[in-house]
């Protein structure tokens, strides 16, 4: 991102002009508890996060076509619903990151499992917390017009929000020593 820095005229815009608004945005909708409005900030802010990847020069490229295909998988399903179930984000790589309210996480987690289906039915697959199976329908797995890639996805983690950060003041329960170094047996 150093680069980035240097570079990109992208991100010196977005960091003038995009991001106070945004940040404003979001706080209000995660306040509020506005899914459909925090939805559409955090794939906006993906996307820009990326297409600033793609302003550097030479440009950085972290997602690869099945991360492309997730984002189209995540809009198609959007789409299907005429709200926003469902976001993306991405890590500084591949990886995407999805947002979903709890009632809707075992029809997401079971769509991937049908578009990008483990190439053998391992247990493993599913890592986190525990979902249930739903039947896609037709006229869900229609609308997509996405062909399934088995073996794409390596696993999915699911996961739920936390209570947030605590002050641990017991110190057996830190990842770090007094001083703020990594404990040895990290």
């Amino acid at each position: 991102m150093q680069l980035s820095v240097i570079t990109s005229s992208l991100l010196n815009y977005r960091t003038s002009n995009i991001v106070p608004a945004r940040v404003k945005s979001i706080k209000k909708a995660i306040l509020e508890k506005d899914f459909e409005t925090f939805a559409e900030i955090t794939m906006k802010e993906s996307n820009q996060f990326h297409a600033i990847c793609l302003d550097t020069f030479p440009p950085i490229h972290y997602m690869s076509s099945v991360s492309y295909k997730i984002i189209s998988l995540m809009h198609a399903y959007n789409e299907f619903y005429g709200e926003n179930k469902v976001a993306y984000t991405f890590d500084a790589g591949p990886n995407a990151c999805l947002y979903v309210l709890e009632k809707n996480v075992p029809e997401i987690i079971s769509l991937i499992k049908t578009i990008f289906p483990p190439v053998h039915d391992d247990a493993s697959f599913i890592k986190g917390l525990n979902t249930y199976h739903v039947s896609i329908s037709k006229m869900l797995l229609d609308s997509l017009q996405i062909t399934p890639e088995p073996g794409a996805i390596k696993y999915i983690i699911n996961t739920q929000i936390g209570d947030g950060p605590a002050i641990l003041l017991e110190t057996g329960l830190h990842l770090l020593d007094e001083i703020g170094f990594p404990l040895s047996k990290c």
